[in-house]
């Protein structure tokens, strides 16, 4: 009697090249739609985490605390904005917002890579309170995730719901 079996693992591979190659399309072009997109979402996120005085960061960063606020202003900082020194920029004591004339927020610059999207400061000011540390003691603001770091869980949810609505919509 001849017999001819025929299983499933015999189209599996097949199928999975065709089905990879397919979602490698649609990445792609989804990665191409997302990127602007995604630059302008990161951008406004942080922007409304340094206005309310928290860190886009995971964890907060350095010298932060649990709940991702700024650390405060030094006390000496702080009886200069009380003295009006910086009345002309309508600086306040909290929340620890990073923004005297605004010059430093400004300087935010943004790029689409091969890889992804990149944000940076152009500001000298930027790399004081996100790396060497702000003032007489040193208060690191993490305004940018280092590497090893993270952004905010909730900032990435966002970026990852735009990303597959644009998968969903290729």
């Amino acid at each position: 009697m001849a017999k001819i079996r025929v299983s499933q693992k015999d189209f599996s591979k097949r199928f999975q090249r065709e089905l990879s190659k397919e979602i490698d399309k649609r990445l792609k072009k989804a990665e191409s739609k997302w990127k602007k997109p995604a630059i302008e979402l990161l951008k406004d996120e942080l922007k409304a985490n340094y206005s309310i005085g928290e860190s886009p960061v995971e964890g907060g960063g350095n010298q932060t605390g649990a709940k991702q606020k700024f650390a405060k202003y030094s006390d000496s900082y702080k009886k200069q904005i009380k003295s009006g020194r910086f009345s002309e920029f309508s600086k306040r004591i909290t929340p620890v917002n990073l923004k005297l004339s605004g010059k430093m927020l400004n300087s935010l610059k943004d790029r689409s890579t091969a890889k992804g999207i990149v944000l940076w400061f152009t500001s000298p000011i930027a790399k004081y309170h996100n790396d060497l540390g702000a003032g007489k003691s040193k208060v690191i603001r993490k305004m940018v995730p280092d590497d090893g770091q993270k952004l905010r869980t909730s900032i990435r949810l966002k970026l990852q719901k735009l990303f597959t609505d644009k998968i969903d919509k290729t």
